[in-house]
């Protein structure tokens, strides 16, 4: 008689939960498209490229996105690419207890862990959107006195901090920007 010997190998999983979230006093009713990029895969690094996989969430079918079944030990980056409402990256967080970090603002690196629930994960990123024009301003600080004289050299303060303040066309004072705020005022 043969004798027929069979294995089985199983892999510790865990997986991937990202949330969409609107800015404060805002709705998103769109459709997010993220593109999750894996290497390291199990922490063997055989793959030849990284392995992209994209995660939709669609606000009308709830504010997540799964990814499950992702060896442990696997590295991810995560960046959203795409809304189809017009709506703008604000911040990407972290919520604490996670093993991932905020590159640049924009984007999620981390390491999958093993999940005790695969059905029941916890939030792994949150991008928030806003439908506000955000813009950026730039600045260089000048260590000058009124007159023009150099002040570098005498010694600056370590930290500066600077106020935005901003009126409406028709008023005469400046007050502190309070954001969010009303955006559909003339500034």
């Amino acid at each position: 008689s043969k004798l027929k010997v069979e294995y089985v190998n199983t892999v510790k999983t865990g997986g991937l939960k990202i949330q969409k979230k609107a800015a404060e006093d805002e709705t998103l009713t769109g459709t997010y498209t993220f593109k999750v990029t894996f290497s390291d895969v199990g922490g063997a690094g055989l793959e030849k490229k990284p392995i992209e996989k994209p995660v939709t969430i669609d606000m009308s079918q709830g504010n997540t996105g799964t990814i499950t079944g992702i060896p442990v030990g696997t590295r991810y980056t995560i960046e959203e690419v795409e809304t189809s409402d017009g709506s703008t990256l604000q911040s990407v967080t972290v919520p604490d207890g996670q093993y991932a970090h905020v590159i640049g603002k924009t984007m999620v690196e981390g390491e999958i862990v093993e999940s005790n629930n695969p059905n029941d994960l916890e939030v792994t990123a949150i991008f928030t959107n806003t439908k506000r024009k955000l813009i950026n301003i730039e600045f260089n600080k000048l260590w000058e006195d009124a007159d023009g004289t150099d002040l570098s050299t005498k010694k600056p303060p370590d930290t500066i901090y600077i106020q935005l303040q901003r009126r409406l066309k028709t008023e005469e004072d400046w007050k502190p920007v309070n954001y969010p705020a009303d955006s559909k005022k003339d500034y």
